[in-house]
């Protein structure tokens, strides 16, 4: 017998307005990081949840900052799926915001304020989702456990947040697929629009540098400076290329980068920041966080001392950054130690969840080709990366990249309504995709056979 799957999910547009709303009370919540106030956006989540008959719980780090979560348990034991995003917020700065930086104000299809896009829009989305996973919950159609977890202390390190949740409940993130900020943004060449989705995460090691040589008055500096061989030292680790000795998941999708970059004069904003995505992607980067050679006067320092970090890419382990430092420093007067490793991620690439994503989008008259790339920076993903199926940073909105950047942690941080909205529901559909038992109906004419 002929048998149809039933179609995409349609999301109750009542829950849209209450999203909104849900996001400017999430706003309107002061969670500036040092603030430690956390659960006051937690008891607003609460509220929300509550209105639904969904249960959930706040958990206390040791220095009492909240993090949030529910859960609603699926009918099979599949791999979970997780919403993960922060509450915290960083501080609005000293300069004039054209609206307050908390208020949520919305004017001419805009909401105002401090978290619009890092991350409490997310919080908001991610909120929406799980309304309509309680609706399949309720109808018996929920066939993977969802949780949704926002964390405190995200923008600060993360500690009292991620770090503690994944040490004391690693339970939650095993073999799940989490659904995490730090991309869903739009980049366009001249040909294509893209959504850049993060699908891995550069690792971070922590290196300290040492070196001693012959000290003395200023006015008769010796040959053998502790601080010439450290900046020897520096130099030759700040040039060094840390080609990757492990077979990168990403490297599949560099190729699209660079067809994009060689097919177009990069003059555009967008086709400069790809190009730059693709150099950010292939290489490392070293930073020197600190340098210290002491504080006496017309004295030349018999030691000096360097702190620096090393973003990594996601496939290198603590072991290859330790062979290319033992290479590198073995001729030298520089002493070193890695005094904090954290290996990158990557996730393998679902095409049929990728594929499915541009579809729903493109229905929703927004088409957009799917680009995974690495992210930008560090998010609550580092903690899970090693256990973790996979994870996602994508956060949808039709607002470019490069805007992005320029809005977050920066004055006068917003996001567009349509962005919003558009988001929300591409979430929602794809969250129902993957959380929802394949459902099958009969034709008309079948059941009146």
């Amino acid at each position: 017998m002929a048998r149809e799957k039933v179609g995409a999910y349609k999301m109750d547009s009542k829950l849209l307005d209450k999203t909104v709303k849900l996001l400017q009370e999430l706003i309107q919540t002061d969670t500036t990081n040092e603030y430690a106030t956390e659960i006051e956006a937690a008891n607003v989540l609460i509220e929300f949840f509550n209105g639904y008959e969904i249960e959930s719980e706040i958990i206390l780090s040791p220095e009492g900052r909240a993090n949030f979560v529910a859960t609603l348990v699926g009918e099979q034991q599949q791999e979970p799926l997780i919403l993960l995003s922060h509450l915290d917020v960083v501080g609005p700065g000293s300069e004039e915001w054209t609206y307050p930086p908390f208020s949520g104000a919305i004017d001419k299809g805009v909401v105002w304020g401090r978290g619009t896009l890092d991350t409490k829009q997310l919080t908001a989305m991610h909120a929406a989702v799980f309304v309509e996973m309680k609706r399949l919950q309720d109808q018996g159609l929920l066939q993977r456990t969802v949780i949704f977890l926002a964390t405190a202390d995200e923008e600060n390190g993360s500690q009292e947040g991620m770090a503690f949740i994944a040490e004391q409940y690693s339970e939650y993130f095993t073999d799940a697929s989490v659904f995490s900020e730090g991309g869903g943004f739009i980049v366009e060449d001249n040909e294509q629009r893209y959504m850049f989705v993060a699908a891995g995460e550069k690792g971070t090691a922590k290196v300290k540098l040492k070196s001693v040589g012959v000290g003395g008055h200023a006015g008769a500096p010796p040959a053998d400076q502790a601080l010439l061989f450290l900046v020897s030292g520096l130099t030759s680790l700040l040039q060094q290329s840390f080609d990757p000795p492990t077979y990168s998941i990403l490297e599949n999708y560099m190729g699209n980068f660079k067809k994009t970059i060689e097919k177009s004069e990069q003059t555009s904003e967008d086709e400069i920041f790809i190009k730059q995505m693709y150099e950010y992607m292939k290489f490392p980067t070293v930073t020197i966080e600190k340098v210290d050679v002491g504080q006496q006067i017309n004295v030349v320092p018999y030691y000096a001392e360097a702190t620096i970090e090393i973003r990594t890419l996601p496939m290198q382990t603590k072991q290859d950054v330790t062979a290319i430092l033992e290479q590198l420093f073995q001729t030298s007067n520089v002493e070193w130690e890695i005094t904090f490793f954290q290996q990158g991620y990557e996730c393998e690439i679902a095409t049929n969840e990728l594929r499915y994503i541009e579809n729903t989008s493109a229905q929703f008259g927004y088409p957009v080709a799917i680009m995974p790339f690495t992210a930008l920076g560090k998010t609550d993903g580092r903690f899970i990366g090693t256990f973790a199926a996979n994870i996602y940073g994508i956060s949808p909105v039709m607002i470019p990249f490069t805007e992005v950047l320029k809005r977050v942690h920066a004055t006068d941080e917003r996001i567009e309504l349509d962005s919003f909205e558009y988001g929300t529901k591409l979430l929602v559909d794809t969250i129902t995709y993957l959380a929802r038992k394949e459902v099958e109906i009969y034709a008309d004419s079948e059941r009146e056979s």
